[in-house]
């Protein structure tokens, strides 16, 4: 059994597409309104789960059945593995190449599903990365979790300066109460800066 299915913002359909459809053998078109796909079941699910081997999926693009690359994935390798076929309508030369050739469809969807799965693991590993990256940049440059008043980095050169003055000052070994009154910052603080240089010496060695 062939059977079309697409998506669409309205009740009135693309007839261009529904022709497409029926001159590929369609016997059966499913659509979903996008307005309302969220309050019920999507019919492309009832659809492929009542769907039986060797029967087609007509669809126009990878949008319609997904609305991301795991979605899409999913719905690809239950077709697959239901040993079923998929014509995608806006893959160039799709339907005119490769139609009636079962063994090379099967081959194609698999390097289809192998593409989308790299694609989807370069996104996971980049958006990792980048996350990584930016705790990294604001540990150093900011601090974990607010932004870092004094530090090196400090963007008020006030601020930059009363480091300095507290960096030198402790390796003077002056009292915290004494640096304290003499820089005008809170001896909390200055135990915090204390301690991340202590940390990094550590760190260091």
């Amino acid at each position: 059994m062939i059977i079309g299915y697409f998506k669409s913002d309205t009740y009135s359909f693309d007839p261009d597409l529904i022709k497409k459809m029926e001159l590929l053998g369609a016997e059966r078109i499913v659509y979903d309104i996008l307005k309302i796909i969220d309050t019920q079941e999507h019919k492309l699910n009832d659809t492929i789960h009542n769907m039986k081997e060797h029967d087609t999926l007509i669809i126009e693009s990878l949008d319609d059945i997904g609305d991301n690359i795991q979605d899409v994935i999913e719905v690809l390798k239950f077709i697959y593995d239901k040993n079923m076929k998929i014509i995608i309508l806006n893959v160039e030369n799709y339907q005119d190449d490769i139609i009636n050739n079962w063994e090379l469809q099967k081959y194609i969807l698999k390097q289809l599903i192998n593409i989308l799965i790299w694609v989807e693991n370069k996104k996971d590993n980049e958006y990792r990365m980048k996350t990584s990256n930016a705790i990294s940049y604001m540990k150093a440059h900011r601090g974990s979790g607010r932004p870092k008043k004094y530090s090196e980095n400090a963007e008020n050169p006030n601020d930059r300066e009363k480091y300095r003055m507290v960096v030198k000052m402790l390796e003077e070994d002056l009292p915290i109460k004494r640096i304290s009154e003499v820089v005008g910052i809170a001896r909390n603080t200055i135990y915090t800066i204390k301690e991340e240089l202590e940390e990094e010496e550590g760190n260091n060695n």
